[in-house]
């Protein structure tokens, strides 16, 4: 009987882990949130134009 419930434990005790290390990974992660700036069309429409520019001045097309 204690041959069985020897190996039986360890897998039960690694499932139980592997849930609990899948949970903690999971909520450690839901608040990465990266917030937009307000002004994040204008520093795009800035940026792009600063990289037609720059294009343009090595004789390149964007």
């Amino acid at each position: 009987m204690k041959h069985i419930l020897k190996p039986l434990l360890i897998i039960c005790l690694y499932e139980l882990s592997k849930a609990i290390t899948y949970e903690i990974i999971v909520r450690k992660q839901a608040n990465d949130m990266v917030d937009v700036p307000r002004d994040y069309e204008e520093v795009a429409r800035i940026q792009g134009k600063k990289a037609t520019l720059k294009a343009y001045s090595l004789g390149g097309y964007l």
